[in-house]
């Protein structure tokens, strides 16, 4: 049985072959996408987007559906990049999606810096000691999920390089590395000012993070009404 599938994209007519031997997109690249294209955060057409860690490219296909900014985006692994280039020719946007196979602790060598007004990131969550590391054989999906190949850090690192003096950078991540999350992003000049928990529902615990953080802002935190999943 082929691991090979192609799934029509929700809200817009865009659709995304996917592997599933690779990691495939979930409702985190879903709602980081919703975030980034709010009433208040909006992507204006001439922006510059570049999504870090972007896998087969399901967040520069979902921006793309709802915005004319060019976008690009970096995917170490080359398995996830050549799927990424392949869903971009799938849905002909080659003239607004750029896709590199590379480091983003290298970023510089792919896209200059300081050029962005948007960065993205649904980077891996659990640290590389995680114990689901060992029970997981599939190296591909190990290096998605797990701090393996890049860490926070690097991801806020990057960010903080590519964005313009006043740029954006949005990311989901856990809620359990919130306090690590913001001492990472002040000591890269991001300053935090919009966050909304994700819950999958109204009796469980909180599992992901939305965060807005903008380059050499004065403090202000908002934190957002939480959004339920299945209320």
């Amino acid at each position: 049985m082929t691991s090979i599938q192609t799934d029509k994209l929700p809200d817009c007519n865009f659709s995304l072959i996917q592997d599933k031997n690779l990691f495939c997109y979930g409702t985190d690249a879903l709602l980081l996408a919703k975030f980034c294209l709010s009433p208040v955060n909006r992507i204006h057409d001439n922006d510059i987007t570049v999504d870090l860690c972007t896998g087969n490219g399901i967040i520069p296909i979902l921006l793309a559906a709802k915005t004319k900014s060019k976008i690009y985006g970096i995917e170490l692994q080359k398995e996830s990049f050549d799927l990424a280039e392949k869903n971009v020719e799938l849905n002909n946007l080659q003239n607004q999606i750029t896709i590199y196979n590379g480091d983003i602790c290298e970023i510089e060598k792919f896209i200059p810096k300081n050029s962005a007004t948007i960065v993205t990131a649904n980077p891996p969550y659990m640290k590389s000691s995680n114990s689901g590391i060992k029970e997981n054989k599939n190296n591909a999906l190990n290096i998605a999920r797990h701090e393996i190949k890049c860490k926070l850090t690097d991801v806020i690192k990057a960010a903080s390089a590519l964005l313009n003096s006043t740029g954006t950078f949005f990311m989901i991540h856990r809620p359990e590395r919130l306090s690590e999350i913001f001492s990472e992003l002040k000591k890269y000049s991001l300053e935090p000012k919009r966050m909304q928990l994700i819950y999958p529902s109204i009796n469980k615990s909180p599992t992901m993070v939305l965060i807005e953080s903008k380059k050499n802002a004065k403090p202000g935190l908002i934190n957002l009404p939480p959004y339920i999943m299945y209320p």
